[in-house]
């Protein structure tokens, strides 16, 4: 039994080396094979972080380099979408996942500025018609408050009465109302 045991572990402790090494490759080989490994991986993150083609060039594996050239293509074009707002610039992006990746941060662009448009609007006829209370229905409170300031603020001014600011509902805007209603009276 001890025999079988022992014929057991020197049987595994061969199979275990020799499947450790690659016939025809030595150590150095393998160690070199590694450091280009590591070195395209950094020079992939490198040339997709900085938007530089030029370093995929640098890469020694074909594939590596194919694809690092087209992550950069994309997140040049996806910065070209989402700086004209354009959608359609997306829709040249060879990679998938970064294609529609472009697509909704171009789409979270065109709502932010529908929202800055409906937030101006808003201001725009509150101020128009004098109505204070049309600027909550802004959902930014700062924003909101910054309305009812330049509503109530021009109301006091023109009133001459500095109580109108306490309406605004926010303390430092009230407090900065009553100070300009005070300074011009």
């Amino acid at each position: 039994m001890r025999k079988l045991l022992t014929l057991s572990l020197v049987l595994f402790s061969a199979i275990s080396l020799t499947a450790c090494t690659i016939p025809g490759t030595s150590q150095e080989d393998l160690l070199q094979s590694s450091s280009d490994t590591s070195l395209d991986n950094r020079l992939f993150k490198e040339a997709s972080q900085e938007s530089n083609a030029e370093k995929c060039d640098q890469i020694l594996d074909e594939s590596e380099k194919k694809e690092c050239k087209k992550v950069v293509e994309a997140n040049d074009l996806s910065a070209q979408a989402i700086a004209k707002m354009d959608k359609s610039i997306c829709d040249d992006i060879e990679l998938e996942r970064y294609k529609e990746a472009c697509k909704i941060d171009v789409e979270k662009k065109l709502q932010q500025a529908e929202q800055r448009v409906r937030i101006a609007d808003i201001m725009q006829e509150a101020v128009d018609s004098k109505d204070p209370n049309l600027c909550d229905t802004i959902p930014d409170e700062n924003q909101k408050y910054s309305c009812r300031f330049n509503i109530l603020a021009n109301m006091a001014i023109e009133e001459g009465n500095p109580s109108l600011c306490e309406q605004i509902g926010e303390q430092g805007y009230t407090t900065s109302c009553i100070e300009v209603v005070s300074q011009i009276e």
